[in-house]
């Protein structure tokens, strides 16, 4: 009776009486070999075509028996890798070079698995390769406060699948909705409530991106273009340990940016003198922006008006980032400088 392969790693299974003088040396000593393969074995196989089909021979090395593959290569066109249609789990490391291509791990009659780069676990049932790992929809939740050390999230409920019967969100005991999408970008649900008696309805697809640089928390331009208030008045306000410090507000036709101004946050009020003087140290000037040089504007150079109004300005001259220019900031020497000039012409009209 000659040797049968076993199933998934493809060793030699010895039969009664076979190989009697042959067995100890050669045989056993190729069939550890594949066994450690199969258990601890780590080949590089270089991903180059439309298909990469491994290898899978019996008795000998191939590339399907080993426990992790590690694929190499830059993508040109939409790839795909083919295993054996037999069960197994492997241990993905896809340090290929995709660019906009995929890379999908298959049987040969199967959709297969879109690889992402990096490490991940697959698993080919013997009939197709699926997520190796649980998705998020797949994570138990926490339904109780969950302590971070010196941090707490509080009021965690019970996860709601999304619409797209994919991912599945973490939400809070509010009544907002959010959820991570598969392709990694933020949807937020159909309707979000913030102050009570307004509502702002988002598109069903809006995309948002959210990230932070030194402390600083940026959104895209995309969520307040999709904005719908269905009610006038405030749409948000910002606040500095619990002091309300500026906002948004809307009317049927206008939008206002609203900053701090009340009397009541304020000491040491004098009127202002010398304005005129201050002004005219300033040099409006006519220039294009570099990345849009076909564009002339009129306008001030930021570090120019630091000299005369430093409030005005954030950032330091040729410092790590931009230096950025609040206009709105220099309206006072505007109106202070009317008022002087006004009351030089009214001086000079009494001596005439």
């Amino acid at each position: 009776m000659p040797s049968t392969p076993t199933t998934r790693l493809r060793i030699e299974k010895q039969a009664l009486g076979e190989n009697s003088a042959l067995w100890g040396a050669p045989k056993l000593n190729a069939a550890l070999d594949r066994i450690e393969e199969g258990i601890a074995g780590v080949t590089s196989i270089a991903i180059a075509g439309t298909a990469t089909t491994l290898t899978a021979t019996n008795y000998s090395a191939d590339q399907a028996r080993y426990a992790c593959l590690v694929f190499t290569g830059t993508l040109s066109a939409n790839s795909t890798i083919v295993v054996p249609n037999v069960e197994k789990l492997y241990l993905i490391v896809n340090n290929s070079t995709q660019g906009a291509y995929s890379l999908t791990i298959k049987t040969a009659a199967g959709t297969g698995y879109a690889l992402r780069p990096g490490p991940q676990w697959v698993y080919c049932d013997a009939t197709d390769v699926y997520r190796g790992t649980p998705r998020l929809d797949q994570v138990p939740a926490p339904t109780a406060s969950v302590d971070f050390g010196s941090q707490k999230i509080t009021g965690l409920a019970t996860p709601t699948l999304s619409t797209d019967g994919v991912t599945k969100a973490y939400v809070d005991s509010l009544a907002s909705t959010g959820i991570i999408r598969a392709s990694g970008e933020l949807q937020v649900g159909a309707t979000t409530t913030t102050t009570p008696g307004y509502s702002v309805t988002w598109g069903s697809t809006l995309g948002v991106s959210l990230w932070g640089v030194n402390g600083r928390l940026f959104i895209s331009q995309d969520l307040f273009s999709n904005w719908n208030m269905t009610v006038t008045g405030v749409l948000c306000n910002f606040s500095y340990l619990g002091t309300t410090v500026g906002g948004i507000a809307i009317t049927g036709s206008t939008t206002a940016y609203n900053t701090s101004s009340d009397y009541r946050l304020k000491q040491d009020i004098e009127p202002l003198t010398g304005v005129v003087d201050r002004l005219m140290q300033l040099k409006p000037s006519s220039f294009a922006f570099k990345s849009d040089p076909d564009t002339r504007v009129d306008g001030l150079i930021a570090h120019q008006v630091q000299e005369v109004c430093p409030y005005a300005v954030s950032g330091t001259k040729d410092g790590p980032e931009m230096q950025q220019l609040d206009n709105s900031k220099l309206v006072p020497l505007l109106i202070g400088a009317v008022q002087e000039l006004t009351r030089r012409v009214e001086l000079l009209e009494d001596a005439v």
